[in-house]
């Protein structure tokens, strides 16, 4: 083929032609069936979107603002330990999924009255340190000498704390809480 035949054919091909429907009818439905090509999409509302996108970050970061806010310099924090012997989990093991519902709602409602920072049940197990020692696996079990969660506090000082952890649930149902402050 010459320069001049294959300029020709390509002139012949940009040519704008539409096909006999019934061709075009039956291409497209090939390739629908061939899952090549999909029906149109409705168009998208951007706008309502984005509006939802913005109301749902400014949601979130409002949430973000009253669970996690940062101590002021005249506020102390405070570490609560909440320790449990057998009998604790004797009466209570059954119970388990309620209690920890009840300590959930009141280290929320601390956080948003601005006077807790975090708190979490604590699995079993875990590994004791020791200089120039390889780490010492820790019981897979529950020991009364293994605290069970904790809370961080914010409070202005030890007895304001000693009040508020007064309130924890912990102790309504015969568990035994340590109070540590915290140095900043």
């Amino acid at each position: 083929m010459t320069d001049d035949e294959i300029a020709k054919a390509l002139a012949d091909a940009r040519r704008d032609e539409t096909p006999p429907a019934a061709i075009e009818g039956q291409t497209v439905a090939a390739l629908k069936a061939a899952r090549l090509i999909r029906p149109p999409r409705r168009p998208v509302r951007t706008g309502l979107l984005a509006a939802a996108a913005i109301a749902a970050s400014l949601i979130v970061g409002i949430w973000i603002g009253i669970e996690y806010r940062r101590p002021s310099p005249r506020e102390s924090q405070f570490l609560l330990l909440l320790y449990e012997d057998a009998a604790f989990d004797a009466r209570y093991r059954h119970e388990f999924p309620r209690l920890e519902a009840e300590y959930s709602a009141w280290i929320r409602s601390l956080a948003r009255s601005g006077q807790a920072l975090d708190g979490e049940k604590l699995a079993w197990g875990g590994a004791e340190l020791l200089p120039g020692q390889p780490a010492k696996p820790l019981p897979d079990a529950e020991s009364a000498d293994t605290a069970h969660g904790y809370f961080i506090i914010l409070a202005d000082d030890e007895p304001a704390a000693i009040r508020v952890a007064e309130t924890c649930p912990h102790l309504k149902y015969g568990g035994r809480i340590v109070l540590r402050p915290i140095v900043r």
